[in-house]
């Protein structure tokens, strides 16, 4: 099912096609053109809900909890190549806050504080962000991730809320503009090493101009690799990037590609054409 010239503006929470559902879960809808805007939870397919099998290509914006594809929730085999705002923080490419798995960003991605090109913040204790990708720019104040902002639930930032990233990548540019060290990163924005044990087989591209120093925070790249001839994805660095068709667990990539004499082909996930 496609939707185009999808059009809703306001200052609402939980705004988009669906604002909000409870033990439901959205299928194939396919948003192709339009505009949704909000204030808090706002996604081009829902505010808040498990989405699958999703995509976006309308463009996004709100203040707080805002995603290509939905505010807060869930996303399976989702991707957003349409631009997300937010003015103030929890931006993502396809969730603001959630857990998502084989979803990819291609859209810019923009906002204040925790700013991720997949999912700007973990939401849940046991929140994961597996096999998804980033190519869109993804620009911030401070905790700016190519993939996640940042890995805490913000309910309690400094006790071990932590959620896990797999076998995603960035090959975005990132940039941020707070005032510790390092306010960007190619993967992930942590506070510091101590989050590394999460991150799992994630790489990166180094990309010029940016701010992106390290993969993880300002004082570790534990957990990641910058892509290069030496360091590529393959099914013995973890079972999560296995290929196959997406009908289970480390079955979620069409081709790893490679690098290709420094003209890298990156991987595609297994529903992309």
């Amino acid at each position: 099912h496609t939707i185009a010239n999808l059009k809703i503006t306001g200052n609402n929470d939980y705004v988009g096609l669906f604002g909000y559902t409870s033990n439901a879960n959205i299928l194939n809808i396919h948003i192709i053109s339009g505009s949704v805007s909000g204030k808090d939870y706002v996604g081009s397919v829902c505010g808040s809900s498990s989405i699958t099998h999703c995509s976006n290509a309308s463009s996004v914006s709100g203040e707080n909890y805002v995603g290509g594809i939905c505010g807060s929730g869930s996303a399976t085999a989702c991707y957003n190549t349409g631009s997300v705002s937010g003015s103030d923080n929890y931006v993502g490419g396809i969730c603001g806050t959630g857990s998502v798995t084989a979803c990819y960003n291609t859209g810019s991605v923009s906002g204040k504080d925790y700013v991720g090109g997949v999912c700007g913040s973990g939401s849940y204790i046991g929140a994961s962000i597996t096999a998804c990708y980033n190519t869109g720019s993804v620009s911030g104040s401070y905790c700016v991730g190519g993939v996640c902002g940042f890995p805490y639930s913000y309910s309690n930032p400094y006790v071990s809320y932590y959620i896990s990233i797999t076998a995603c990548y960035n090959t975005g540019s990132v940039s941020g503009g707070g005032s510790y060290n390092s306010s960007a990163s190619g993967v992930i924005y942590a506070y510091s090493s101590s989050t590394t044990t999460i991150i799992t087989a994630c790489y990166w591209k180094d990309v010029a101009d940016d701010n992106a120093d390290y993969g993880v925070g300002s004082s570790s790249n534990t957990g990641t690799s910058i892509f290069s001839i030496t360091a590529w994805p393959t099914i013995a660095t973890h079972t999560q990037w296995g290929t196959g068709d997406g009908s289970g667990d480390g079955k979620y990539w069409k081709s790893l590609g490679g690098w290709n004499g420094g003209n890298p082909v990156y991987p595609k996930l297994f529903f992309e054409d």
